[in-house]
């Protein structure tokens, strides 16, 4: 149960460090996976580093 409830804190942890605000990809013209916004385009991901 302990373990449980550690994996559970972690992960919401996690969601809430590493969430990128949506409007930085506006800001900064970075696309989402390398993707226009039509959805064309190549899968990649952008990161907090």
């Amino acid at each position: 149960m302990k373990e449980e409830l550690l994996i559970y804190k972690l992960s919401e942890t996690i969601k809430k460090t590493s969430a990128i605000d949506k409007e930085l990809f506006t800001k900064y013209n970075v696309k989402r996976g390398l993707r226009n916004e039509d959805h064309t385009g190549v899968l990649v991901g952008l990161t907090r580093i």
